[in-house]
């Protein structure tokens, strides 16, 4: 899901990534505190919220900032941004 001024994405998680980004955490979080006020020239994703939700079943979502619209023009002048979705191999 993104919102609708494209700033931000909800993901659900399988168990196994909830636990991955559980696990590279406190790694990630001293990456980007290292970076200081270069931490918007990271090219990772920023996440700004994992939660769980039980209903019926256990629901994992993550929130991440998007760090490339396609209707930021400035934006592809210092990140990398397709204008269509890649696959890296």
């Amino acid at each position: 899901f993104k919102t609708a001024d494209d700033l931000y994405i909800v993901k659900t998680l399988e168990k196994t990534e909830y636990t991955f980004i559980l696990g590279i955490l406190d790694k990630y979080v001293g990456h980007l505190t290292r970076m200081g006020g270069e931490v918007n020239s990271s090219l990772l994703v920023k996440f700004v919220g994992m939660f769980s939700i039980k209903k019926n079943r256990k629901i994992r979502l993550i929130a991440m900032q998007v760090s490339c619209s396609r209707s930021d023009q400035s934006c592809q002048a210092t990140a990398y941004c397709p204008s269509e979705p890649q696959l890296l191999i």
